[in-house]
């Protein structure tokens, strides 16, 4: 099952992008990519 994200604003996707290199919590950090890669149209598991 292949789930995609709507169209990300810039400043939400910068607010992702900061999770993704700063975030302390693992779980926020990994969602963050997720949302982020699916976004770019790619595939995500």
């Amino acid at each position: 099952m292949v789930l995609r994200v709507r169209p990300i604003a810039n400043d939400k996707g910068n607010r992702l992008r900061t999770a993704v290199r700063h975030s302390k919590d693992l779980i926020e950090m990994k969602r963050a990519q997720v949302i982020l890669t699916s976004a770019r149209g790619f595939r995500v598991q």
